[in-house]
C-alpha cells in the first residue's frame, strides 16, 4: 500500500477523511507535476540537440523550428 492510499484510507469519521482531502491532491500534484517537468526537460533537451545537428548545414531558426515540430509529430 502506498503512502498516499494509506492516507486516504485510515480509519475516522467522514469529516477527518474530508480533512485529509486536501493533503492527498496537494501530494499527488507534486508527484505528477515533477514526473511532467521532467518529461519536459527531457523534451528540450532532444530538441536542443537535434536543432544544434541542424544549424551548422547553414539552416534557419524557422527551418529548425520546423524540423523540431516535424520530428516530434513522428
Amino acid at each position: 500500500m502506498s503512502a498516499f492510499a494509506g492516507i486516504a484510507t485510515r480509519p475516522g469519521d467522514e469529516q477527518s477523511r474530508r480533512d485529509r482531502t486536501p493533503a492527498v491532491l496537494a501530494a499527488w500534484g507534486l508527484v505528477v507535476s515533477t514526473l511532467l517537468l521532467g518529461a519536459a526537460r527531457e523534451l528540450a533537451a532532444l530538441a536542443r540537440g537535434f536543432a544544434a545537428q541542424v544549424r551548422p548545414l547553414g539552416a534557419t531558426e524557422e527551418e529548425v523550428v520546423a524540423a523540431v515540430r516535424a520530428a516530434m509529430r513522428a
